[in-house]
């Protein structure tokens, strides 16, 4: 029995269904009817709803977090406040929000959608071009495109005819198409495609001094950032120089569609932690799908924080009123509706060797207008420190 929740019906249904199920063991008695067993998960199902839609029962079960320690009533406490990002394209954002696990108002938190590149040791050896991480580039034939998967971290560059890589380090490089096939059962990320918001087509590259940025180097274009855009056409004919000495080993990468969070002036402290633990959460889902051991208990996070393409700053960083100074005088806008895009939000944690700082990220940031054209040509960096 949980003491400190004993006696409460909702709790004790759930719990009691929880342990019918769990008592059911098909293995030494085939007997039990499936249909039985389907009726009791559906009761516990039941159960946990009526729980999760209790306030002062979710508030209670908080509350306990900090001091229990066993092993059963832990689990069911994680898998009754883990918050439900995972849902998050079912229920809807204000969905999300109003879940009385998250329960958070629209004023105090801005999302924004986002695709989070996990990345991992290659499966094959990098110099086998038949199945390495580079084996993609020989898939020339236009009927083969939806299935490349050109994106990775490090290493080296895909190489088109007549266009120069830049002297400076190679950081990743994402494939539009990749990203757009690979989403596109997903309401959500088809529409960032449909609306223009990111070309759907192409490939993207990007190169940085990774010694300073558009505030410490201003007179470095793109405080020392290149992004590089080979189109369709050009990609017909890439190919890859080599792979010997690259500037960062090479890492394939898993690509997720999730949300980012990041509190607004208006959160309250309440809020602010809860908003942090929805993008852990984000962050967990992402290593999760990328194929990384991660702890599932939401009450101790050790997920990475991802690189990721779109989506808002860091919740640690923010956007300052001097960097939004430095976006108007580099990048000015060009229309009313024109408006600065956060396109590379990179790791140094998770890759790079903690070059960007530890816990430090790398921001790129670009015009909507010229996103929406396939325009790289200005860019601005930030490089964010903890």
């Amino acid at each position: 029995m949980i003491d400190w929740i004993a006696g409460n019906p909702l709790w004790d249904e759930f719990r009691d269904l929880d342990l019918r199920l769990a008592q059911i063991d098909l293995g030494e008695d085939s007997s039990v009817p499936q249909v039985r067993i389907n009726k009791v998960a559906a009761a516990r199902n039941a159960a946990k709803a009526r729980v999760l839609e209790d306030k002062d029962l979710l508030a209670a079960l908080r509350a306990a977090v900090a001091t229990e320690s066993r092993p059963y009533e832990r689990d069911l406490l994680g898998e009754l406040l883990r918050l439900p990002v995972e849902e998050v394209w079912e229920l809807g954002i204000p969905g999300l929000l109003a879940d009385l696990r998250v329960n958070v108002h629209p004023d105090e938190v801005d999302v924004q959608p986002a695709f989070y590149i996990t990345s991992h040791d290659p499966f094959y050896p990098v110099d086998d071009l038949e199945v390495g991480p580079y084996a993609p580039e020989g898939l020339l034939d236009p009927e083969d495109q939806d299935f490349r998967e050109l994106q990775r971290v490090g290493g080296v560059p895909t190489r088109v005819p007549g266009v120069d890589i830049p002297d400076t380090v190679f950081l990743l490089q994402v494939d539009l198409r990749a990203l757009r096939v690979q989403h596109r059962q997903i309401d959500a990320a088809a529409e960032v495609f449909d609306s223009g918001a990111l070309p759907g087509e192409g490939m993207v590259q990007l190169f940085h001094t990774t010694r300073g940025d558009s505030v410490s180097e201003p007179h470095r274009p793109g405080g020392g950032a290149t992004v590089l855009y080979l189109s369709e056409e050009q990609l017909t004919r890439r190919y890859v120089e080599g792979t010997e000495d690259p500037d960062y080993p090479v890492k394939q990468v898993t690509t997720t569609f999730l949300p980012t969070f990041a509190h607004t002036p208006l959160a309250s402290p309440a809020s602010s932690v809860r908003i942090e633990e929805l993008q852990q959460e984000s962050d967990t889902i992402a290593t999760m799908y990328g194929g990384i051991e991660v702890s599932t208990d939401p009450f101790a996070p050790n997920a990475l924080a991802w690189t990721r393409v779109l989506g808002l700053p860091h919740y640690a960083h923010g956007l300052e009123d001097g960097d939004r100074a430095v976006l108007d005088q580099q990048l000015p806008l060009t229309s009313p509706g024109d408006r600065h895009v956060l396109l590379f939000n990179l790791s140094s944690d998770s890759e790079y060797d903690q070059v960007f700082g530890d816990e430090g990220r790398l921001e790129i940031w670009l015009r909507a207008s010229d996103l929406t054209k396939a325009r790289f040509d200005d860019v601005v960096s930030f490089w964010r420190l903890t």
